[in-house]
């Protein structure tokens, strides 16, 4: 087995640590500036903190680590979507995602997410903490987790191979999802981008049985 470099894994923790460092100081300076929906997970930031939670409170009543949900809101940017419903489930809430579109005008991108729409409603839509964007109907379908990117994929009208082209991503990593049933946030905000939608979320107090 090839030893490591000393120096080499030195200067790569230093530079993880500095980039981790430089985007912690990115999300500050959204929140300081108003630009906090810009991020993907903003909307999970909102719906903690508009019931009381700080990131150390959530983070325990998720059973995660204070430092992996700041890994996720304050560094990543992301998180898998299996992730957001284990964090929200936590706290008593459930998560379903749909992509509608192509939009209906053009996405004017400030305030956006990546160049993406998302609006978020349910319980959550009244409350003073969803951000001001466009209105679409939200319906995660029967079954499995990744139920809505399988309609959104069908509503295309593409074969897999010409989709995965589109939002260039390999086509076994589409398969790769459905197998899984799993998928990043950050991966759904390409796949909307590359195909002009937009992304609706909809959290509701957890439904028993």
């Amino acid at each position: 087995m090839k030893e490591i470099d000393p120096a080499k894994k030195k200067e790569y923790v230093q530079t993880k640590r500095q980039n981790e460092a430089r985007k912690r100081q990115e999300r500050r300076a959204e929140i300081e500036e108003g630009r906090m929906d810009e991020r993907r997970l903003a909307f999970l930031v909102n719906i903690y903190k508009s019931l009381g939670y700080t990131q150390e409170t959530f983070a325990k009543k998720c059973g995660i680590s204070p430092q992996l949900v700041s890994w996720y809101v304050s560094v990543t940017d992301d998180c898998n979507l299996s992730r957001l419903e284990q964090m929200l489930a936590g706290i008593g809430y459930e998560v379903k995602v749909e992509l509608k579109g192509p939009a209906r005008k053009p996405i004017n991108e400030t305030g956006v997410s990546n160049g993406v729409r998302y609006t978020v409603q349910g319980v959550f839509a009244e409350s003073g903490v969803t951000p001001t964007l466009t209105e679409y109907i939200s319906n995660c379908g029967p079954g499995n987790r990744m139920y809505f990117l399988k309609e959104f994929i069908l509503s295309r009208k593409m074969r897999l191979i010409d989709f995965a082209k589109k939002c260039d991503v390999d086509p076994t990593c589409i398969r790769y999802y459905f197998i899984k049933d799993d998928i990043k946030v950050s991966m759904i905000y390409k796949i909307a981008q590359a195909n002009n939608a937009e992304i609706m979320w909809t959290v509701n107090p957890k439904t028993e049985g």
